[in-house]
């Protein structure tokens, strides 16, 4: 992209609040935490579904923290974490971690689990929406894109197992 055009889109983006380091920043700790908690429930949840569930979002989340790690060389942009979004959904991941480090395993905390990845899983969607609307690169709003297709799929997943596997 040549700088005119470079300076045309991060004008564009910087009125929405989603510039290109914003977007990088807050997909970087949306991976990042799910990986945290998906390691964390891989280990602690007691149902098989959920052990299985936790062990995919590390995986596929790894795959889409290096796809965004290359996206960011790919458009010389630095991820930016301290932009409001990050940093919120930072915080938000740190107490999560800490609530499920101290709650003892079982049906309950599956259960637990398995609703903060509904709630988390949503809430990242609609910011990935957002931000695809609001990047006028189009590299990085295919990028976005897939990545809202893959947390919509784990939402689906979350959903299901709420209401198959772990029914009251």
């Amino acid at each position: 992209m040549d700088s005119a055009k470079r300076a045309d889109s991060l004008k564009a983006t910087a009125r929405s609040g989603w510039t290109e380091p914003a977007i990088l920043g807050f997909v970087g700790v949306a991976n990042n935490g799910e990986i945290v908690l998906g390691q964390l429930a891989a280990k602690k949840a007691t149902n098989s579904k959920v052990k299985a569930y936790a062990r995919e979002l590390v995986a596929e989340h790894r795959t889409l923290l290096a796809e965004g790690k290359s996206m960011a060389a790919k458009i010389s942009a630095t991820a930016d974490t301290a932009a409001d979004d990050a940093r919120d959904l930072m915080n938000h991941a740190r107490d999560e971690v800490k609530d499920l480090t101290e709650k003892a395993a079982g049906a309950d905390w599956d259960k637990d689990f398995i609703n903060k990845m509904i709630d988390d899983h949503q809430k990242v969607l609609d910011k990935l929406q957002d931000a695809a609307k609001n990047t006028t690169n189009t590299d990085l709003r295919a990028s976005l894109e897939k990545a809202t297709g893959k947390v919509q799929q784990h939402l689906t997943k979350a959903q299901d197992i709420k209401a198959n596997v772990l029914k009251d």
